[in-house]
């Protein structure tokens, strides 16, 4: 199996298909760090949704820290499951949005400690082949 693929909490294989990291900041030159990080925190859902166009849950983990002060990078993890969350489906999606300081950690390292804490089920969406 390549480093694409990754064990969520209860033990499902996913695959990331698509990968984004952006500033955290971007398309702000200045302004306070509470408004900034309030108006991106606010978007995140739709930005990924734009992003990753389809059917998918999306999960914006939690972004720690002082309300005046935001991460430095925001990580946009789009994932793909053979098998369905429920009876009607062929398959689960989900973006998952997760943030960090900077980019000394590899990428798989960086997913699989993360994905392995998401509850799948609870958080993806249905589709179908």
């Amino acid at each position: 199996m390549d480093e694409r693929w990754f064990r969520t909490s209860s033990g499902r294989q996913v695959r990331l298909s698509a990968l984004q990291v952006q500033d955290f900041n971007r398309g702000y030159l200045e302004g306070r760090a509470f408004l900034i990080r309030e108006q991106v925190l606010a978007e995140l859902p739709d930005t990924a949704r734009r992003m990753f166009p389809g059917r998918a849950g999306v999960l914006v983990g939690p972004c720690d820290g002082p309300a005046d002060r935001y991460p430095a990078l925001v990580y946009f993890c789009e994932f793909e499951c053979s098998q369905a969350v429920g009876p009607g489906g062929d398959c689960s999606a989900l973006i998952a949005v997760w943030f960090a300081d900077d980019m000394t950690r590899p990428v798989p390292e960086f997913v699989a400690i993360r994905i392995g804490g998401v509850d799948w089920e609870r958080h993806a969406v249905d589709g179908w082949h």
